[in-house]
């Protein structure tokens, strides 16, 4: 299991808070009716934002759970991403998108190198 980094420990103290308050946000906002919502400015926002969301909820999830597996937390909100998607089309006024859920998976990817990448320029400069 990776060692808590300088960045993941600053967070801490919020962390947990934080990521089950933005998950319920998430999940809320993408179950909302969509006449409901602010009209979307660009083709492509609908997929930003699942991946910024999701980004976002990686990273605070990694930073509320130090001790867990990354990959363990990456799994579960794809889990939770592709549940949201079931959840929109069974409800009738959203529609279940598989893309959104490639959006949600690569804003976890982003999320975990960016991580990787940090940790990499943080070793080398504890060993300088």
């Amino acid at each position: 299991m990776p060692a808590q980094t300088p960045l993941l420990a600053r967070f801490q103290p919020l962390a947990k808070p934080g990521f089950w308050l933005a998950s319920l946000m998430v999940v809320a906002l993408s179950l909302t009716p969509m006449d409901s919502l602010p009209p979307q400015l660009f083709d492509w926002w609908d997929k930003a934002q699942h991946c910024i969301a999701f980004l976002v909820l990686a990273g605070l999830g990694f930073a509320a759970y130090p001790n867990k597996p990354r990959l363990l937390t990456a799994l579960g909100l794809l889990l939770l991403g592709i549940g949201i998607e079931i959840t929109q089309d069974w409800l009738g006024w959203r529609y279940g998108d598989v893309r959104d859920v490639i959006a949600d998976g690569v804003g976890i990817a982003v999320s975990l190198v960016m991580l990787h990448r940090y940790e990499g320029r943080t070793e080398k400069s504890a060993k300088k």
